[in-house]
């Protein structure tokens, strides 16, 4: 029988407790006081008591916590494994999961008179559960117990607005295509422990010195992680869902899934493939290419933004090629990868949070033509997504600049020089439809009102201005190195 539950039991449970009871807590308060308004409350408060829990991992170096036998820590026999950097990862996905609320307040929970509102603040609550679960996955049940619980409530919020096609159809979508990943991922699983007997991360490197059978583990388990990461050739849903989805949603799943799914994937990366790093390489600039190409014949900011974060996810794959170039650079790969998705989970959150503001003043559109000149008129919304669309495009100064500079550093560190060369360029291609947005923004007349016109939300406004003030620091002063 298992033992008490040790310290490192605890600290990796208490974010995951905080969560688990405001999800019980509005589900009592639903059935005694229906649609309540105290709901929004309960739910934030339990992502803060959550970040609260998580953050002494999060701000400790290298040294052991108190009553903690030292870092990274494994807890419940191994099972689950946090360090500082994939901690900071997990307060990102918590931001997340707030920042969505935020902005669902004025949207979302007025949906046919508030009668979704439980189910929205239940599942905003379970969703960053998920991630959590899947940053700190370190066997096989941990790893697919976190991407679907991550996964299951982002089907449900990306079809929240059932009385739109667009959002129905998203949710279907995502839900399918979702589902033939997971039938993947836990096909992946089985193989691999029938071939190594193993469903720890040494599976991975057993399998490379295994048989056919592991190897076709490998592969499928490969298969639903990148489906996740939406990597060439797994990406093609991505701009779909992104686009029907409600935008709040849209922002949750830029910033927490693409973060849990990337850290997953570096975690259970083996330290040298049969094709070493041409493969990484090569799958890299694959995503970089067709993401960049796609979203230069988009007419739909929300589609655009969406393969922006396919490029993103695909530069992040140059990591793990500069990691099976030079296998003894893993620590400096995996803060290089744990700065870049900050840098990048920032971006996205005030891009997605801008636009949802601006889509409210063009009537809920987020067309370019609809868009036209709104920067002008609305100077904080269109301030905001233009500040976080030249972090996105890597313009110095901001912080995706420095996530991608740390990226291709280690690249030209491993060796591996053409390549980084070659992803310079596939990533400078990407300026032109960034530039696109903010010719849109500020340099086409402003397009004639459409709808009602929009409800003043301070909250939201203000709420940006966390994001929008990371990308600037993030960008001129990089995070404490202990933080990553």
């Amino acid at each position: 029988m298992p033992g008490p539950l040790t310290p490192s039991d605890w600290l990796l449970a208490a974010p995951l407790l905080w969560l688990a009871g405001g999800v019980v807590a509005i589900l009592v308060l639903d059935a005694f006081r229906p649609a309540a308004r105290h709901e929004a409350g309960l739910a934030f408060l339990a992502l803060l008591g959550a970040a609260w829990s998580l953050w002494p991992l999060a701000e400790a170096a290298g040294e052991p916590l108190e009553g903690i036998p030292g870092l990274p820590v494994r807890a419940f026999s191994g099972m689950l494994e946090a360090s500082p950097g994939n901690a900071v990862v997990g307060l990102l996905c918590l931001g997340a999961a707030a920042l969505a609320g935020i902005l669902s307040l004025r949207s979302l929970c007025r949906l046919e008179s508030g009668r979704h509102r439980t189910a929205l603040w239940t599942l905003l609550l379970v969703a960053p559960a998920g991630m959590l679960v899947t940053l700190a996955s370190s066997h096989f049940a941990t790893l697919f117990l976190g991407i679907e619980t991550l996964s299951l409530p982002l089907y449900v919020l990306s079809a929240l607005r059932r009385t739109e096609e667009g959002s129905v159809e998203a949710g279907l979508k995502y839900f399918l295509l979702g589902a033939f990943a997971s039938g993947f991922l836990v096909f992946g699983m089985a193989l691999l422990y029938a071939g190594t007997g193993r469903m720890d991360p040494g599976a991975v490197t057993a399998a490379l010195e295994g048989g056919a059978l592991a190897r076709a583990g490998l592969g499928f388990l490969y298969a639903g992680l990148l489906f996740k990461l939406a990597i060439a050739p797994f990406h093609l849903w991505v701009a779909d869902v992104y686009q029907g989805a409600p935008t709040p949603i849209t922002a949750l799943m830029a910033a927490g899934t693409k973060a849990a799914a990337a850290l997953a994937l570096l975690h259970w990366a083996p330290p040298a493939g049969p094709l070493g790093s041409g493969a990484w390489a090569l799958l890299a600039c694959a995503t970089l290419a067709l993401a960049n190409l796609t979203a230069l014949n988009q007419e739909n900011l929300k589609r655009i933004l969406a393969l922006s974060g396919v490029a993103h996810a695909g530069l992040l794959l140059f990591a793990l090629a500069a990691l099976q170039a030079a296998p003894g650079s893993g620590a400096s790969v995996e803060a290089a990868v744990n700065f870049y998705l900050v840098a990048y989970g920032v971006s996205a959150l005030a891009a997605f949070g801008a636009l949802e503001l601006l889509e409210r003043r063009a009537g809920g559109h987020a067309e370019a033509s609809a868009l036209r000149g709104l920067g002008r008129r609305f100077p904080v919304a269109g301030g905001i997504l233009a500040l976080a669309v030249l972090s996105l495009a890597g313009i110095p100064g901001t912080a995706g600049f420095l996530g991608k500079y740390f990226v291709f550093a280690e690249l030209v560190r491993s060796g591996e020089v053409g390549v980084a060369l070659l992803g310079i360029l596939l990533t400078l291609w990407s300026f032109a439809y960034y530039l696109r947005i903010l010719v849109v923004l500020y340099m086409k007349d402003a397009a004639p009102a459409g709808g009602p016109p929009a409800v003043q939300d301070t909250p939201a406004a203000v709420a940006l201005w966390v994001p929008a003030v990371l990308v600037v620091l993030l960008g001129v002063w990089p995070a404490p190195a202990h933080l990553l």
